[in-house]
């Protein structure tokens, strides 16, 4: 209906705006190397591949010819990919990730089934 297409346009939104932030952030800071890209661009790309690798990790036979056995780590992977190919620091062979994420499962979301570092 209406209502909900609305509500979910308004979150998106606030999602792309958190995301800009960041991305603007990171360039400002250094932790984004200088790019042709603008902000808007790179988190187009960022929503494309988490949205992209979404969708493809929902599909049963996308998954298995793939060979995905852990869907939320494909979708993390595929996003370490991306930012790590824009050199944004720290690169994922310097920092372990995994190690925040389960910290972060543990102190904001400790009663969430849906968060699997």
């Amino acid at each position: 209906d209406q209502l909900r297409q609305h509500q979910y346009g308004m979150q998106a939104g606030r999602t792309f705006r958190a995301m800009h932030r960041v991305v603007s952030e990171g360039l400002q800071s250094g932790d984004v190397p200088p790019t042709r890209l603008t902000p808007e661009q790179i988190v187009f790309c960022i929503a494309s591949t988490a949205i992209g690798s979404h969708i493809m990790v929902g599909n049963p036979h996308a998954a298995m010819m793939a060979g995905i056995d852990d869907p939320s780590q494909a979708v993390c992977q595929n996003l370490g990919v991306l930012w790590d190919g824009l050199g944004w620091k720290p690169l994922s062979g310097e920092w372990d990730y995994e190690a925040v994420d389960r910290r972060i499962k543990q102190e904001v979301f400790p009663e969430a089934t849906w968060f699997k570092p």
